[in-house]
Formats: structure tokens, C-alpha cells, sequence
């Protein structure tokens, strides 16, 4: 489903309010599709995230 809609998951617009919720990033050790360079934005927009 997630590979289906990649362009319109994509295409969200950006939002700056955070979710203090908890948040569950699996980040895979061979993928570069989450960098740790994104990790930052992540803990900022999502502070109870677990990756």
C-alpha cells in the first residue's frame, strides 16, 4: 500500500506543529531512504519517536 501511494505520501504538504505521541520509525540497516541527517527533523516534528 505504502509503495502504491509513495507520490502522494510524498507530495503532503510540510507541516511545523510537532506530535508529541508516541511514534515508531523502522529504519532499515541497508536502506538509505531515511539518513541520519533526517534524524533531527524526526525528533523534531515526532519527540516521542522511537527509530
Amino acid at each position: 500500500a505504502l509503495a502504491q501511494h509513495v507520490d502522494e505520501i510524498l507530495a503532503f504538504p510540510p507541516r511545523q506543529e510537532s506530535y508529541p505521541g508516541p511514534t515508531l520509525f523502522l529504519l532499515g540497516g541497508n536502506s538509505d531512504f531515511v539518513h541520519p541527517s533526517h534524524h533531527p527533523e524526526i525528533r523534531r516534528l515526532f519527540p516521542g519517536a522511537q527509530m
